[in-house]
């Protein structure tokens, strides 16, 4: 196992004792590894959704759909909640 020595501003600090504290994590250092793999796995994650065949389909078919127009503000909060709905299982 590797080491490192990280200097964090006190705020990162005291965020990351609270999350110790609670008892999510046993260490400071439990808790920056778990972010390290957090962002690890985000990352993997975005890479595999880019490189997918089927948003190059569904970025196409945008495409070919024609011009596009503008959202107002009520029509993209509702737009994202139904992309959050389907995300997390709870949408059609």
């Amino acid at each position: 196992m590797s080491e490192i020595n990280l200097t964090l501003p006190d705020a990162v600090m005291e965020f990351a004792g609270a999350q110790v504290a609670s008892g999510r994590f046993s260490s400071v250092s439990n808790y920056v590894s778990a972010l390290v793999l957090a962002d690890q796995f985000s990352q993997e994650e975005l890479e595999s959704i880019w490189n997918s065949p089927k948003l190059e389909k569904l970025l196409e078919e945008g495409v070919q759909s024609g011009p596009g127009r503008e959202w107002n503000k009520q029509e993209l909060a509702r737009l994202k909640q139904q992309v959050l709905d389907r995300a997390a299982g709870n949408g059609s």
